[in-house]
């Protein structure tokens, strides 16, 4: 009786041909009453989608337009006049992104850190949006003063590694990362003075530390 008016009695509930094609149609599997997806990757690729959802819009250009009038050169218009844009200023769509960081954010709830499959979705975000790697490193910049991002700069800096972000010469100093996957890693002259590693994997990572 709960479910009534929903979209469960709607999507469920109708018995003709056309809902029927559209149940068999979506990725979705049934064992009684409980549902799952046909395979685990699209859940995952869900949740990567979850995490960061491009900008619509994004790599298209915002431009600020200026109208001014000019009088038209023919004989019978003399007395008419046109229009005539004048872009003043482009702004990249992206810029006007939130680079802040996110507290309803998946990455603040949970660690992902050994979720193999997100991860790979989540480093094709970083090579492809800009954005979502300035979300990132956020993270990681948060983790410096307030220790509840500390699970999101853990899946933060394990992404961005797993993604080819090398930390060189970075000022890294505070940040809390406990059980981040560092492996490999690239931190020649990074400044890590105070940073939390408890339970950090580093496997083949390369570090000079400045302390």
């Amino acid at each position: 009786a709960r479910d009534t008016k929903t979209w469960k009695e709607q999507f469920f509930g109708r018995l003709d041909d056309e809902m029927r094609l559209l149940r068999k149609a979506v990725p979705l599997t049934r064992n009684g009453g409980r549902f799952g997806f046909i395979h685990r990757s699209i859940l995952e690729y869900g949740v990567s989608r979850a995490i960061f959802e491009p900008l619509k819009g994004s790599g298209l250009q915002l431009k600020a337009v200026k109208k001014t009038v000019k009088r038209r050169k023919s004989i019978d218009s003399a007395l008419s006049f046109e229009l005539d844009d004048v872009v003043e200023d482009t702004v990249d769509l992206a810029d006007l992104a939130v680079r802040e960081p996110d507290p309803e954010s998946l990455l603040v709830k949970r660690s992902f850190v050994k979720e193999t499959s997100i991860l790979q979705f989540l480093i094709e975000r970083v090579e492809s949006e800009p954005v979502f790697k300035d979300q990132l490193f956020a993270y990681l910049e948060a983790s410096k003063t307030d220790k509840k991002w500390r699970t999101a700069a853990a899946n933060a800096i394990t992404i961005l590694i797993r993604a080819g972000v090398n930390f060189s010469d970075q000022d890294l100093r505070g940040i809390q990362v406990p059980g981040a996957d560092l492996s490999f890693g690239v931190f020649d002259s990074a400044q890590l003075k105070g940073a939390d590693l408890r339970k950090t994997r580093l496997h083949g990572a390369w570090y000079v530390v400045l302390l």
